[in-house]
């Protein structure tokens, strides 16, 4: 499972200045997800070009105000 950790406006915390598309909760409780984020243009380069997820094990280190559950998809470059 993998989180984004984003400030209480949906933008980046943790370094960068992205606009994260928030999940929206439904009059039922559900949730409907926000959308996808652009595809990222160049080679993925850890902390440098790319978007952030973190783990569950590394939650605490990263622990901002907001915290959402997050999937990617492509390429993927473990730090």
């Amino acid at each position: 499972m993998f989180f984004k950790v984003l400030k209480a406006d949906g933008t980046s915390c943790n370094g960068g200045n992205a606009q994260w598309s928030l999940p929206v909760q439904n009059a039922d409780g559900t949730w409907t997800p926000g959308d996808w984020m652009p595809a990222i243009e160049g080679e993925l380069i850890p902390c440098e070009n790319g978007y952030h997820l973190v783990e569950d094990a590394q939650v605490l280190e990263w622990l901002g105000p907001l915290l959402c559950e997050a999937e990617y998809r492509g390429e993927r470059v473990d730090c």
